[in-house]
């Protein structure tokens, strides 16, 4: 029997076509035994018959359908059927860490003829900190400069600083370092934008106002999501490639994107106007967190970013 529960994964539909053959012979022969003319009765003891002989054989053929499945790939059929299963949900890959997938992010941009999505706390496994970055940071950063030339929409929703203060015990962070890296990136970003006026529309990014769960990049045809485990960075943890359209894909992008992108009440815009944009990224730096304690404690660090926001202001 768990052959067979498990074989309607791998052969949709065919436990209820054998029953329903089953069940259809079993009626048709009783038929046989009503007030009827003979040769009806004939017909329908034959048809009945061979209806009933087909859906046991169908189970028959199933049961050695999974066998020769077994016995051609080498592995239980149970583990062949739980592949399957998760096939079927979306997943496409599996990575022991972010660092794994970002080829294929990148190729994935590439390809990319609609939208980006990107949701994270600072980007920094993604894109480094601040303005001088080499490397596989470089590549992504290239990435999304490809993406803006060819007029392709990207928005990046990163975790509202005054509540990244929940996430520095966890990762083993001093207070104000999580939040310095998420300032030095919306200055990148809104730089990158104020250098490229024309596609400045193009890069959307908002505040989210709370810490996150789960690292998420996404185009029409690919996604990746990287949880946030307590006590462990996302990008360290193991990611997971979806396929465009399946129900995983759906269900993430609706609840972690999109839900969270088109809720006011707990978003921030970042300005698409380079100079609002600068006083809001000023603000953040000047004022607490949510606990009302200073944003960056190191007033070295502090003055350091207000340094950085002046010269891309210049």
């Amino acid at each position: 029997m768990k052959t067979l529960s498990k074989s309607s994964e791998i052969f949709p539909g065919s436990t209820a076509v054998n029953v329903l053959l089953i069940i259809m012979g079993i009626v048709i022969s009783l038929f046989a035994f009503t007030k009827t003319a003979d040769n009806v009765v004939g017909y329908c003891a034959a048809f009945g018959s061979a209806l009933f002989v087909s859906g046991v054989i169908g189970f028959l053929n199933v049961k050695i359908l999974s066998k020769e499945v077994n016995r051609i790939v080498g592995e239980p059929f149970e583990d062949i059927a739980f592949i399957h299963t998760i096939r079927s949900a979306g997943i496409e890959n599996i990575y022991r860490n972010r660092v794994r997938s970002i080829e294929e992010i990148i190729k994935s941009m590439d390809n990319e003829e609609q939208e980006i999505i990107i949701v994270g706390c600072s980007l920094k496994g993604l894109i480094g900190v601040g303005f001088d970055v080499i490397g596989e940071h470089s590549k992504f950063r290239e990435g999304i400069f490809r993406a803006l030339k060819k007029n392709i929409r990207i928005k990046i929703l990163l975790t509202d600083p005054r509540y990244a203060c929940f996430r520095a015990v966890q990762e083993g962070r001093n207070v104000g370092d999580i939040e310095a890296e998420i300032i030095e990136n919306l200055l990148y970003f809104i730089q990158l934008k104020h250098q490229n006026p024309r596609k400045a529309s193009n890069l959307q990014i908002k505040l989210f106002h709370g810490t996150p769960t789960i690292f998420l990049f996404a185009t029409s045809k690919l996604m990746v999501i990287n949880p946030y485990p307590y006590f462990s960075t996302a990008f360290g943890s193991f990611s997971f490639e979806l396929w465009g359209g399946s129900e995983m894909y759906k269900a993430y992008y609706y609840s972690h994107y999109s839900r969270a992108w088109t809720t006011p009440s707990t978003t921030t815009d970042i300005s698409n106007e380079f100079y609002t944009a600068c006083d809001q990224i000023k603000e953040l730096i000047e004022k607490g967190n949510y606990h009302n304690l200073p944003l960056i404690p190191n007033e070295e660090k502090r003055k350091s970013l207000l340094s950085m926001l002046i010269e891309i202001k210049k």
